[in-house]
């Protein structure tokens, strides 16, 4: 029977290296680890390392909070956005053990962490190449779509659920942006725009725009960011 099992730091050499062994042999659904040493640094990194076992580790999951010195994009997109996060950094059934519901349960347990500490869940999924079971999975558990990025060889969706709508806010409400300059055409608008967009809204699909109202020598924009 599977049992659920969050480990304390430090992990034992035996767990440490059955986890590391998953993990590379679900390349590339998730990241590479090049070695132990790699493995450890991402535990050492984790707030939670949970493993389902049965004779052995079956499957683990490594889940992340903010401010950690993890050298990942897709980690720091969340942490630049600074709200408080439980981040799925990597999880992985054993062959054998698949089908067997444990991602399931694993992520149930991942929710409960999440609502327990009041914070959301995140991760990101695989769209190029396109990885649809994960992305059924999540949208299953209620993870809406905040962010893409795109690499030279794949591109991800970041995927959040949150108990609180603080974060989302940041990306779906309308936000007024003040730009202290009298335009004089609608080429002077974009570039106006552009600027403030670049600087201030990460990559988060089209954007729409809608220039409000002109009063005075200030100009007010309404963006909406569409997810």
């Amino acid at each position: 029977m599977y049992k659920l099992e969050l480990l304390d730091s430090p992990l034992s050499s035996s767990d440490l290296d059955e986890i590391w062994n998953i993990n590379q042999e679900n390349i590339p659904e998730v990241g590479n680890v090049p070695d132990l040493e790699r493995m450890n640094a991402l535990i050492q990194w984790s707030s939670h390392v949970m493993v389902v076992r049965d004779q052995e580790i079956a499957g683990f999951i490594i889940l992340m909070r903010e401010n950690q010195a993890y050298d990942s994009l897709n980690y720091e997109f969340y942490n630049s956005q600074n709200s408080p996060f439980l981040y799925v950094d990597r999880i992985a059934i054993k062959d054998g053990h698949r089908r067997n519901g444990l991602g399931k349960m694993i992520y149930e347990k991942t929710i409960e962490l999440a609502k327990d500490l009041n914070v959301m869940a995140c991760c990101e999924v695989n769209t190029m190449p396109r990885n649809d079971a994960s992305l059924a999975f999540h949208e299953s558990f209620g993870f809406q779509k905040v962010g893409t990025k795109d690499y030279d060889d794949h591109s991800v969706v970041y995927l959040t659920k949150s108990y609180s709508d603080s974060f989302l806010k940041k990306f779906t409400n309308p936000t007024p942006v003040i730009i202290n300059k009298q335009p004089t055409n609608m080429v002077d608008v974009i570039t106006s725009l552009r600027n403030i967009l670049a600087q201030s809204i990460p990559e988060t699909g089209t954007i729409n725009t809608t220039v409000d109202a002109f009063t005075g020598p200030t100009l007010f924009i309404k963006t909406t960011y569409p997810i």
